[in-house]
């Protein structure tokens, strides 16, 4: 009887552990589905889910605060409504996950070059510094793409 309960126990525990580990969202998952929800679905209310309160800016021309990154995006859509992002990259390792992609603020304007870092804890976005330029329109010396 002792034996079953154990083997009952182990299963109960492993079971359980699975369960967990499947419906936590890694760092990795949670930064790609906030950006995507606030910059290429341009859904506020989803990326609100994945943003926590505290959230800290470092970009200068951004105050810090959830509120304050959701004014900054309202305001980004406002100004670029026809913007296009492709995220070509996302590296990842322990709390932060950095982003590189593409991104086409305006039909007529130059292409960017822009790479989001991210730092997440307890499964929201807490932390963002970024880094833009604007792509070469000159031709490769090396034959590689830009990005």
């Amino acid at each position: 009887m002792k034996f079953l309960v154990r083997v009952s126990l182990c299963f109960m525990l492993v079971c359980s552990f699975s369960l967990h580990a499947e419906t936590t969202l890694s760092n990795k998952e949670i930064v790609i589905r906030f950006y995507t929800a606030a910059f290429i679905d341009r859904n506020l209310d989803a990326a609100r889910v994945y943003l926590g309160d505290g959230y800290i800016q470092h970009n200068p021309s951004v105050k810090s605060g959830a509120e304050a990154f959701l004014e900054f995006a309202r305001g980004i859509h406002a100004r670029n409504p026809s913007s296009k992002i492709i995220i070509k990259r996302v590296v990842a390792e322990n709390d932060l996950v950095v982003l590189h992609m593409l991104s086409k603020p305006r039909p007529e304007g130059p292409e960017m070059a822009i790479v989001d870092i991210f730092r997440v804890e307890n499964g929201k976005v807490i932390e963002h510094w970024d880094v833009k330029q604007e792509i070469p329109t000159i031709e490769s010396i090396n034959g590689n793409p830009f990005i």
